[in-house]
């Protein structure tokens, strides 16, 4: 229920296909569901009726009400879902819990949705201990980035700033090393050791690491690659990072949750 969960624990979920997918999903915790007074079809009686079968409270509310939460009006075709994401938290709070070695990756302004959900599924599959997604410069995790995870977002450990500048603020202090991940770095990554605790930047799609952060990285380290090509898509690079770090430390991964 809504009063068990904090509200930054839940993912929204609009649209009638995405809402039903997951309210058809054998293993996840729901918030409520809000459905357009005027909302009618298979689909809608497929969506309440599971509604009844799982007990998750229904409320029928204006078209408005529904745009308001799902800040898509042209998407959202009158269903908004809150869904319980069991292992997104803030990072502030992450962090005062922490005990010995994480590997962290921070997203610098990924804009593309696909790219997110992407890269959190490689976290999710590699058992990455968190994934940085700032409120600003990124994309909300919603029904785009949820779908490019094959949704795994809902368990994947997602974890909330205000922005880039703030995360890297905090996890420096932390003990983190900030590692940038840049094409043309002449440290290679294979041959890199992961500090105990290292929190791995990922730039732009365009423009790379955003000059704010350039100043606080503390290493910058490539992917080595065969002439030719310039550079990987981010949600690539993100996958090499992950899975190496996964082969140096295959006991110390974190579970996957999802």
């Amino acid at each position: 229920t809504e009063e068990q969960h904090p509200r930054d624990r839940y993912l929204t979920v609009f649209g009638r296909k995405p809402v039903l997918e997951a309210l058809s999903h054998p293993d996840l915790d729901y918030g409520t569901f809000r459905v357009e007074r005027g909302a009618r079809g298979s689909l809608i009686n497929k969506m309440l009726e599971l509604c009844r079968k799982k007990d998750i409270r229904t409320d029928r509310v204006s078209k408005r009400e529904v745009n308001r939460i799902s800040r898509n009006a042209r998407q959202d075709q009158g269903v908004v879902l809150d869904v319980v994401a069991q292992r997104m938290a803030g990072l502030d709070g992450w962090l005062l819990g922490l005990e010995g070695t994480a590997m962290v990756l921070v997203l610098d302004g990924v804009t593309t949705p696909a790219n997110v959900g992407l890269i959190i599924r490689s976290a999710v599959a590699a058992g990455i201990h968190g994934l940085v997604i700032p409120r600003k410069g990124c994309p909300e995790v919603g029904p785009l980035v949820i779908k490019a995870s094959a949704g795994t977002a809902f368990g994947a450990p997602i974890l909330r700033c205000s922005t880039v500048t703030e995360a890297a603020m905090q996890l420096k202090a932390a003990g983190f090393q900030l590692v940038g991940l840049k094409g043309g770095a002449s440290e290679p990554l294979y041959d890199t050791p992961f500090p105990e605790r290292s929190a791995w930047v990922l730039g732009n799609e365009a423009i790379g690491i955003s000059p704010a952060i350039e100043t606080l990285i503390d290493r910058s380290i490539s992917i080595p690659m065969a002439p030719g090509v310039e550079s990987l898509n981010v949600a690539a690079a993100a996958t090499v990072v992950a899975f190496e770090y996964q082969r140096r430390h295959r006991s110390k991964v974190a579970p996957t949750g999802a």
